[in-house]
């Protein structure tokens, strides 16, 4: 099995266990598509357990979650930032010239129609995703994934295209 970080604990929501969730999906109804959740934990085979995981509400941006077991407000604390995980395999399956951000790793950046240095990871913040690419000269290039910067974006070719980077050189 493939895990993937999908979503992330927050703090607790209550007194009764519940506890705020925010998920790195473009609908909130594709966490449907999910058979399984699962936490990092060293202490089990595998490095992962298994989450039984109950939605109970969406707002601003985060869900209310409540996991099973936990029925306090100081076990909810103990997942607090905590990364939420599937299997890769159950992603739904993407039609046209869609992609998965996680995609981009490893694709190979050209900038001025040379090749520039190589997406390595990306950051999700409140507004926008950045990509960390590492350049040739073996320095990182953090750069906000816009269409400004990143017009074109060719997963079975590989590349990712880059203009206007010297914004950021």
């Amino acid at each position: 099995m493939n895990y993937l970080c999908i979503g992330k604990f927050l703090k607790p929501y209550g007194l009764k266990g519940q506890i705020k969730a925010i998920f790195f999906i473009d609908e909130a109804l594709d966490l449907e598509n999910f058979s399984s959740f699962y936490l990092k934990d060293p202490k089990v085979s595998g490095g992962y357990r298994k989450l039984g995981l109950e939605f109970l509400s969406y707002r601003d941006n985060f869900f209310i979650l409540k996991v099973e077991g936990i029925v306090d407000r100081t076990l909810a604390e103990n997942l607090k930032n905590q990364e939420i995980y599937v299997d890769e395999d159950e992603l739904p399956e993407l039609n046209g010239n869609s992609y998965y951000i996680k995609d981009l790793i490893g694709l190979t950046v050209f900038y001025k129609e040379e090749v520039f240095g190589k997406v390595v990871n990306f950051i999700d913040t409140a507004s926008q995703f950045v990509l960390i690419m590492k350049l040739l000269n073996g320095k990182d290039l953090a750069v906000p994934f816009k269409d400004r910067y990143f017009p074109e974006v060719l997963i079975k070719e590989g590349k990712v295209i880059a203009d206007n980077l010297e914004d950021f050189l």
